[in-house]
């Protein structure tokens, strides 16, 4: 087939788990598929990275996004994106949809047996698609993260923000799922959340999207893990990760620190507000930044965290931490359908104290967090074995081609 492919971001260097998903997607298609990738450039120094993209597709176009070419055009489209608010356009869809994105699709289209958009809040080009070939690849049901959100919130501006986020933003989720003739979702909780909340004409075939993972390249590096040493990681762009991060750092470290008192906390992660490196100012934590050599790093821990308070979509983390062998503690919303078992293969915990004591155990006992890591890593390999997922991609994209199902019916 002839995909065109739309991002909002460039997803090189893979430092997010969405990139990372988007870069395995394209290496798994791109033996049967001509693929066009369109995206946006958030900074000219991004640039450098498009041979990446490009070596995984037919031909990337990437332009810098308009706000980001000088003063002036930042200036002129913030207003122009507070006047799109006040009208109950999401902020994200105004930025995300630029002019050079609305013209390759109405250039490109025509020609693509199929169109991938990432994320709903690209959906006003589903319009210039021609029916039967608009994709959605949801990532996450962003309704489900906004709520999720809304009930920690606890400051007067956090609280009008979820609300705002819920009122506006997930309507306009739930109108844009029905302009798609199929969406992929990561989970069955978001296809479910979809299929309840589809609104218009059109009701889409809505499918699982096996997420592809490069096991090979996560081996684990045996008898490198260090004495009461705890990693986090997750890129900070993403408020989910914010919030579990200060969590992790104000609320459930303090308690590890007294029952270890020689406990370290390193935070990992790119993108991160200036309240996370604050995270480094207190007692056992340290703010690493991003890290190229991940796999490094999480051979280095006895606890491995995810102590998620919110989020929606599958922790791409958590399965690169299983394949490496990781002793995994995570909280219900971190696991989601990830299938380890608590006691077997991770640690479950939910709340500060539940967390602490789960940490604390994996710190006393390192034959724990052997065993724990390579029972996750077992699944790993069983579950997400890289050939076995690429090919159930590959046959899930054979069977969404439209031409299929014409010639199917020429018979």
């Amino acid at each position: 087939m002839k995909i065109l492919w739309l991002k909002p971001v460039l997803p090189f260097p893979p430092t997010q788990g969405t990139r990372r998903v988007t870069l395995a997607l394209l290496d798994a298609l791109r033996e049967e598929h001509e693929i066009t990738f369109v995206t946006r450039l958030l900074s000219r120094d991004e640039k450098q990275w498009v041979p990446e993209v490009a070596r995984r597709c037919h031909e990337v176009i990437a332009d810098l996004t308009p706000n980001r070419r000088s003063p002036a055009h930042r200036a002129w489209y913030k207003g122009l994106a507070a006047l799109s608010a006040a009208s109950g356009v999401p902020p994200r869809v105004f930025y995300s949809v630029t002019p050079a994105m609305r013209r390759a699709v109405r250039e490109r289209a025509g020609g693509a047996d199929l169109t991938v958009l990432e994320y709903w809040y690209l959906s006003d080009l589903a319009s210039l698609v021609p029916p039967g070939r608009r994709v959605l690849l949801a990532h996450d049901a962003d309704c489900v993260v906004f709520a999720r959100a809304k009930a920690l919130a606890r400051t007067p501006w956090q609280k009008a923000r979820a609300d705002w986020r819920l009122r506006f933003e997930a309507a306009a989720e739930r109108k844009a799922w029905g302009r798609f003739d199929t969406i992929l979702a990561l989970t069955s909780e978001d296809r479910e959340t979809i299929v309840r909340g589809l609104e218009g004409p059109c009701v889409p075939r809505v499918e699982i999207l096996p997420v592809p993972i490069d096991t090979t390249r996560l081996a684990p590096e045996p008898g490198r893990r260090e004495e009461g040493l705890v990693v986090f990681v997750g890129t900070f762009a993403a408020d989910f990760n914010v919030d579990a991060a200060g969590y992790l750092a104000r609320e459930v470290f303090p308690l590890v620190l007294r029952e270890q008192p020689s406990a370290r906390l390193l935070l990992a992660g790119g993108d991160a507000p200036r309240a996370v490196e604050a995270l480094a100012s207190l007692p056992g934590v340290e703010y690493l930044g991003h890290v190229d050599d991940l796999p490094a790093l999480v051979s280095r821990a006895r606890a491995f965290a995810v102590p998620l308070r919110f989020g929606g979509g599958i922790r791409i983390r958590i399965l690169e931490a299983m394949a490496m062998g990781a002793p995994i503690v995570t909280s219900r919303v971190g696991l989601g359908e990830i299938p380890l078992r608590d006691g077997a293969e991770c640690l479950v915990a939910d709340g500060a104290g539940e967390t602490a004591r789960a940490i604390v155990r994996l710190l006393r006992d390192p034959a724990l967090g052997e065993r724990l890591g390579e029972a996750a890593r077992g699944v790993s390999s069983r579950e997400f074995g890289h050939d076995v997922v690429v090919e159930r991609v590959r046959g899930l994209f054979r069977s969404l081609d439209p031409r299929r199902g014409r010639s199917e019916e020429g018979r």
